[in-house]
């Protein structure tokens, strides 16, 4: 005999509830069957057994879900005696060791409960109704499947609380109701974004001027890195500096090992790379934060007025030929927060100096472009952004999962691959963007950030305007900037 844990029994199984729960247990031939209902938000349930409750319990059965809500069937030998089961559900897709976990073991099957074919008066107990007819139970699984992302046990419970026709208007209806908030939405939806306070750089160190270089050979003199340090005999190049990246104005072609061959002698090369720059501060009072940003290739420490600022890939004190921990390819700059370092700029003449180092001497490549930055705030409030491409389709995912118009959220995802647009081609395109100076005016990181929130702002435009006039939608598109790279 077994005493199921979250048994549905003769119970009504009501909308809301986050927990998975057994409502059917069956002996088959040699084998146990047992049938849960997992709500959504879980990506794995475990089939748990005990007879002594106190002495805990044993995993036999589990699997992976995909987040949606869903029917599980665990399946087992019949071949110990059991007298409680339970199951546990949770957002991580990690599984426990258990005896049992091929498909014939655990099978999930999306949607709500699909009845036999029951009497009326047997048919099992679900939502508010403790009878409900197999007719009515088609009637909304019909409707929820042509207007929803499929059945869920929230939406089926609304359906039979309000009918189909009232449950239809809802939908239809711009403005959502009391019962259509989803505080589950809200707060997945949270995760999927950051709040961007709008900012001013200010450059005074910039890519492209004049810098003094020692090439690492021998280790520099022990103040090289000071204000008060004589550099006159360093050679001198703009930045940035390196070779094999094709983003170098000062190639170091003799800094990669070669061995000898019979048409060419042994290149020795060198690990390291030494460079500093004077510049001048005329505003110090100004300066409220204060972003050292490098794109390097492959470990660094910095430096300024002699004082470290910012270091990757080294530890302790880096001589001339220790090697990088590991490699960091370069291309997208880095953004390092120094303004705890503010104190050891000054008004007036300043000296930046910087290590550069490679993780091996056969290495193919090594970049250093440095730059400084003063960072103003905006008087503008803060900016909702989508963290990445990925997030707007997380984002998608999760209205189909939680949201309470599910039609909104049906006809947004429509819309948006309707008038569809390129996210590759939207980011190549903005990475092409230069600035005034023949820069590029972003990263390719920040272009792909860019390209996520144009097509986050598109797709928000279509759920907020999906139940709106389809003649409203047209214009935007062919508007939007993202309609150039169709």
């Amino acid at each position: 005999m077994w005493v199921s844990v979250g048994f549905m029994g003769s119970a009504t199984l009501h909308a809301g509830s986050t927990e998975p729960f057994i409502y059917a247990t069956e002996l088959r031939g040699s084998q146990v069957i047992v049938s849960v209902h997992v709500p959504a938000g879980h990506m794995s349930a475990v089939l748990e057994i005990s007879n002594d409750v106190a002495a805990g319990w044993q995993p036999v059965v589990a699997g992976k879900l995909t987040g949606e809500e869903g029917l599980v069937t665990f399946t087992f030998p019949d071949d110990q005696p059991i007298r409680f089961m339970r199951v546990q559900a949770g957002p991580s897709a990690e599984l426990p060791t258990v005896p049992f976990t091929a498909a014939r073991h655990f099978s999930v099957e999306p949607g709500f409960y699909l009845f036999p074919e029951y009497e009326d008066a047997k048919v099992p107990p679900f939502g508010l109704n403790p009878i409900w007819s197999l007719g009515q139970a088609k009637k909304i699984g019909h409707l929820l499947n042509r207007i929803a992302y499929g059945p869920s046990l929230a939406d089926v419970t609304k359906v039979e609380e309000i009918g189909i026709e009232a449950y239809i208007e809802s939908q239809l209806n711009p403005a959502a109701a009391d019962w259509q908030h989803s505080p589950r939405q809200i707060q997945k939806e949270a995760e999927l974004f950051y709040s961007h306070e709008p900012t001013m750089d200010e450059v005074h160190v910039q890519e492209g001027e004049t810098w003094r270089y020692f090439k690492g050979t021998k280790q520099p003199p022990r103040n090289w890195r000071t204000m008060n340090f004589d550099d006159s005999e360093w050679e001198k190049g703009p930045s940035g500096f390196g070779y094999g990246d094709n983003d170098d104005m000062t190639k170091l072609t003799d800094m990669r090992f070669y061995e000898k061959t019979a048409d060419e002698p042994e290149q020795p090369g060198y690990l390291s790379l030494f460079i500093r720059r004077s510049f001048q501060i005329r505003n110090l009072p100004e300066i409220k934060q204060l972003i050292f940003r490098v794109d390097y290739d492959d470990g660094f420490i910095a430096y300024l007025n002699g004082r470290e600022i910012a270091r990757a890939n080294l530890d302790g004190v880096a001589r001339y030929n220790t090697k990088a921990k590991k490699g960091h390819e370069a291309g997208d700059p880095v953004d390092f927060d120094i303004t705890d370092k503010l104190k050891f700029l000054k008004q007036e003449n300043n000296v930046l100096a910087i290590q550069v180092h490679n993780d091996k001497l056969t290495s193919n490549d090594l970049t250093m472009i440095p730059r400084l930055l003063q960072r103003t705030k905006l008087d503008m409030p803060p900016v909702q952004r989508i963290k990445n491409i990925a997030s707007l389709q997380q984002l998608i995912h999760l209205r189909g999962i939680y949201s309470r118009r599910q039609l909104q959220a049906v006809l947004a995802e429509f819309w948006e691959n309707h008038f569809t647009t390129d996210y590759d081609k939207l980011v190549e395109h903005l990475k092409d963007v230069e600035n005034s100076d023949g820069r590029e005016a972003m990263s390719s990181k920040q272009a792909k950030q860019e390209a996520a929130q144009m097509e986050w702002q598109e797709y928000e435009f279509f759920h907020d305007n999906a139940l709106g006039n389809f003649g409203d939608l047209l214009p935007a598109p062919q508007c939007s900037f993202t309609s150039i790279t169709c």
